[in-house]
């Protein structure tokens, strides 16, 4: 395992406390208002002779009883509350500093950042709740390193795809459809760049997804002071474990990225031969901001992308202003169509009918507008963002006819023989 620094959290000028402060991107002294770059920093505890002499100084674990959930910090930082159930039942105990990461990405945002944020999330949601609107933040919201491994995979290999063209045409009577079917093979070399997955079971995985992605150019050299005045979580989730979703996010872009190549008007997968090479794996604390609100029986739990200030969440929706707001969109829009198709020659049945119609698909419009407005957390089964555009190869090497078939149906409005 990787030997790491010892944890100094003190002012390389005058020792007293330092903390890394996101809104200047810099290491402050609390004391004599020293700042230093976290290049300048690490540099300065790297030449330091006393820290390679010096013992790993342990840091703190807070337990939930709860949920069960881990995280640590530095001595100086206290939890009185879990991140992500926010109970108050903390056991607080020591650990030896170890299974920590290689690299870091610091808070880039602050913690106001984040409360300012969190109330922009809530303005013009008429549909919430009014005793969630009214929750208070007090102390629930904190910023939390995540554990995440990241994976450099390199592709190589053919997929192959059923190639589908239709052509598409009609006499008086008959509606004909004639769809020919091809063999295609894309060979291609493809390689991702440290693909993250969450090592956390605490946290939410389709909530990671969602704030993502992180600029992993910024990553530093971890050092014990980044947890200062932050917690962090431990990894509960193998590197073996996380790398078959690496793996299987990348083999659904690589299909993606191939079936790109395809002239056909379809592209149906039917198997490869891919060859798949993991050549490094990374331990990364990446910043995040959690806040966890109780309501009803229910724990809602809204994360910001400590470096991009990215905030996202599932919001509750009152059953009862839904359902009004669904039943005056639906008349508003049965009057306004009847309205309407009344100036016109339309017979009354079919007055009545087009009008429930388009209320009913106006409504139903809605219903998804408003999912994706409350409901924004989706799962992530890509991994476009990793992939090296660059060093992207792909050829069709095979493109061979292999049938045909038409198929025929009648027309609605013709005369039967």
């Amino acid at each position: 395992m990787k030997d790491y620094d010892a944890l100094d959290s003190k002012c390389p000028s005058c020792s007293a406390q330092i903390i890394w402060e996101p809104s200047i991107e810099k290491f402050k002294c609390e004391y004599c208002g020293s700042l230093f770059s976290a290049d300048e920093f690490l540099k300065l505890q790297e030449n330091e002779e006393e820290n390679s002499k010096r013992g790993n100084e342990e840091l703190v674990s807070f337990k939930c009883n709860n949920c069960g959930a881990e995280i640590v910090s530095d001595v100086n930082t206290y939890s009185t509350f879990c991140v992500y159930c926010g109970s108050s039942a903390i056991l607080k105990d020591k650990i030896n500093s170890e299974n920590m990461p290689d690299y870091v990405i610091p808070f880039k945002i602050t913690e106001e950042d984040a409360k300012s944020a969190y109330n922009e999330l809530l303005k013009g949601k008429m549909l919430l709740p009014r005793k969630f609107r009214k929750a208070k933040l007090s102390e629930k919201i904190r910023g939390i390193y995540i554990p995440f491994w990241a994976y450099d995979i390199t592709y190589d290999g053919d997929i192959k795809f059923e190639g589908v063209d239709i052509e598409e045409w009609e006499d008086d009577e008959y509606e004909y459809e004639k769809r020919k079917y091809y063999d295609v093979i894309v060979r291609g070399h493809y390689e991702y760049e440290k693909v993250l997955c969450d090592a956390s079971r605490f946290f939410n995985d389709d909530l990671m997804d969602s704030i993502s992605p992180f600029d992993l150019n910024e990553l530093i050299k971890y050092n014990h002071a980044f947890l200062c005045g932050y917690l962090a979580d431990t990894y509960d989730v193998n590197k073996e474990e996380s790398f078959n979703i690496a793996k299987e996010r990348t083999t659904n872009s690589c299909i993606s990225v191939a079936r790109r190549e395809s002239p056909h008007d379809e592209d149906h997968y039917t198997g490869d031969n891919l060859v798949i090479d993991k050549s490094k794996t990374y331990h990364l604390y990446l910043p995040v901001y959690i806040l966890s609100v109780p309501f009803k029986k229910k724990i809602y739990t809204f994360a910001m992308n400590g470096q991009t200030g990215k905030l996202i969440g599932n919001l509750p929706i009152g059953k009862i202003r839904y359902t009004l707001s669904i039943a005056c969109l639906f008349i508003a829009t049965l009057l306004i169509i009847f309205i309407l198709l009344s100036l016109t020659e339309m017979p009354p049945e079919g007055i009545c009918i087009l009008s429930i119609i388009a209320s009913i698909i106006t409504v139903t419009i809605y219903g998804y507008i408003i999912h994706d407005k409350y409901k924004p957390v989706n799962a992530e089964y890509y991994a476009f963002d990793y992939l090296n555009e660059n060093k992207l190869e792909t050829e069709i090497i095979e493109d061979s006819y292999i049938h045909s078939s038409t198929s025929k149906n009648r027309k609605l409005n013709s005369n039967k023989n």
